[in-house]
């Protein structure tokens, strides 16, 4: 199978020239008629009826004589064919010549054609945040409608974010696999700029992963915090336990000694008192009530 090339520029609206691997092309026309001549001297005319499917196809050679049917004799052919062999040369090169001039022409002529150029652009999105993974749209407005797109250029603020691509007939945000904001904006060749159009650019994946380990964490900080309580309240609870008891013996003892009386007595005295000074004691000893009574003392009358 044999190497094929075709390649088709617009150059303006119902314009094109057609790059092949033997020949140059220019086509001008739309759907319903269109006339295209190469360079090598092909000229191709087609018609149709949209819709209907039918269609009319003519094809010709620019420069192509017609050969005589009628023959000589053969001596009147042989000195015919030597002065028309020089004339055939001619013919050919007058054949070659006209399709580059009719080629080259109508080069000339789609120079003249006015180009209309934008004087305003506007450019949008369907959103203004987009995840890392979409593949999102431009949209691209011109006025007057029939303006040239040939010259517009777009610009952005950060191409590792996004910048706009053209793919076919439409236009592209490409995402380049960073996130963040980015300013997007277009301008033509008279210096006619768009708006600005910003777009912030996130990975849905990462910040999921991120919250969710955020959630966790916090919930396992939440469990140990719990945790530790009970285990302070539990604490807190066995030292009130260890702490009863004694504070129970403690509580006995002082009311015992609330409902028990003291008294003084001396070493050789006979005589209890309830004043340790009394009597010019010295170093008088602290006895219970009853302990003086059962060693035999009396109350001392100055004391009672």
């Amino acid at each position: 199978m044999g190497l094929r090339f075709r390649k088709s520029f617009k150059v303006a609206p119902g314009v094109k020239i057609n790059v092949g691997k033997k020949s140059v092309g220019l086509s001008v026309g739309g759907k319903g008629g269109r006339v295209t001549v190469n360079s090598s001297g092909r000229l191709t005319k087609s018609a149709s009826i949209p819709g209907t499917g039918i269609s009319y196809v003519e094809t010709e050679k620019i420069g192509k004589s017609k050969q005589s049917s009628k023959r000589r004799s053969n001596k009147t052919d042989k000195n015919i064919n030597k002065g028309s062999s020089s004339e055939n040369k001619g013919i050919k090169r007058k054949g070659c010549l006209i399709p580059l001039c009719v080629f080259f022409g109508l080069i000339i002529l789609i120079g003249l054609i006015p180009t209309t150029y934008a004087t305003n652009i506007t450019i949008s999105s369907e959103k203004t945040e987009y995840d890392i993974k979409e593949e999102p749209y431009l949209t691209l407005q011109l006025e007057p409608d029939n303006a040239t797109v040939t010259d517009i250029e777009f610009t952005t603020s950060d191409e590792n974010i996004a910048e706009i691509v053209k793919s076919g007939d439409t236009y592209l945000i490409q995402l380049n696999g960073s996130e963040g904001n980015v300013i997007l904006q277009a301008e033509n060749s008279k210096g006619v700029t768009s708006n600005e159009l910003s777009i912030n650019v996130i990975d849905t994946e990462r910040i999921e992963a991120e919250e969710a380990q955020k959630a966790a964490e916090e919930q396992k900080a939440a469990e140990e915090a719990q945790k530790a309580a009970e285990q302070q309240k539990a604490a807190e609870e066995a030292q009130i336990a260890a702490e009863q008891p004694a504070a129970t013996e403690e509580t006995q003892t002082a009311v015992e000694e609330q409902n028990v009386t003291y008294v003084y007595i001396s070493s050789s005295g006979s005589k209890y008192h309830s004043n340790p000074s009394c009597s010019g004691m010295k170093n008088p000893a602290k006895v219970t009530l009853s302990e003086a009574e059962s060693s035999g003392r009396t109350p001392c009358k100055k004391c009672y």
